[in-house]
């Protein structure tokens, strides 16, 4: 029967399609360095410049800068600069006031 005219589109309608599952790259997650610079207390920091209170926004910037300063680490300063930029495109009025 294979001789026959629409044979092979016949066939190929029959055959199940293959799904075309798309797969993601995930990034690989910030490693907690020797250093300590991303502990919990540095994560933290991020919610406090996003604070309503001056003070607690400043407290967290200079606390932030120290902490950069004294342990100069390549993937929380990267981590830093993309909190910080992404709290500028916040609609929390004291999160851009922070990371500004």
């Amino acid at each position: 029967r294979g001789d026959e005219p629409g044979a092979a589109r016949r066939d190929a309608e029959m055959k199940p399609d293959k799904p075309s599952a798309k797969k993601t790259k995930r990034k690989p997650a910030l490693e907690k360095k020797s250093s300590g610079t991303m502990d919990g207390a540095f994560l933290d920091l991020f919610w406090q410049l996003a604070s309503t209170a001056a003070d607690a926004r400043k407290a967290a910037a200079l606390d932030l800068v120290k902490r950069l300063k004294a342990a100069p680490d390549a993937a929380a300063a990267a981590y830093a600069l993309k909190r910080l930029v992404g709290g500028l495109l916040s609609p929390r009025d004291g999160a851009r006031a922070g990371c500004a």
